[in-house]
């Protein structure tokens, strides 16, 4: 329910944001990935943050990590970070934690994150992209190809 309630919230702002600009300035994300390790969005003030919602049971999500991860070795060192939150219940942690471990880029649940994004209708997959200025500029829904991915990261890194 606070899941929802925070999936609610993001696409609320998502919303409001694009009605009155291109973007929302402010967004703030800070996660304990499956590794352990702390993600803060505010750590990357230099770098564009690709953030995926994802479910280990959606074909599409797994799909398009594939190509994340791809991009993300493409572009990492020209400033992308990508960090994927998986809506998955916790009953589901071992799963999830086992595929996204086949990936370079860094994981966590999204329901351990301090966030104002979310994901209101639980839609999988969602890509929300933060330039440097820490606004979010491209929200993709449902599954896109690699070839719409890269161009969108490639103005988001300008």
């Amino acid at each position: 329910m606070i899941r929802n309630f925070f999936l609610s919230l993001f696409f609320l702002i998502i919303y409001h944001a694009n009605a009155y600009s291109n973007s929302y300035s402010g967004i703030n994300l800070e996660v304990v990935d499956i590794d352990g390790k702390v993600f803060n969005i505010n750590d990357h003030k230099n770098k564009a943050v690709l953030v995926l919602f994802w479910a280990q049971w959606c074909n599409y999500c797994r799909k398009e990590m594939v190509h994340l991860d791809e991009v993300y070795q493409q572009y990492k060192d020209q400033g992308l970070e990508i960090i994927a939150l998986s809506i998955d219940d916790k009953k589901n942690q071992e799963k999830m934690v086992n595929f996204a471990r086949k990936f370079s880029y860094r994981s966590a649940f999204f329901e351990d994150a301090k966030t104002g994004f979310s994901n209101s209708k639980n839609v999988v997959p969602l890509i929300q992209i933060v330039d440097k200025k820490r606004s979010v500029i491209y929200s993709l829904t449902g599954y896109v190809e690699k070839d719409e991915i890269i161009n969108v990261v490639q103005k988001s890194l300008k």
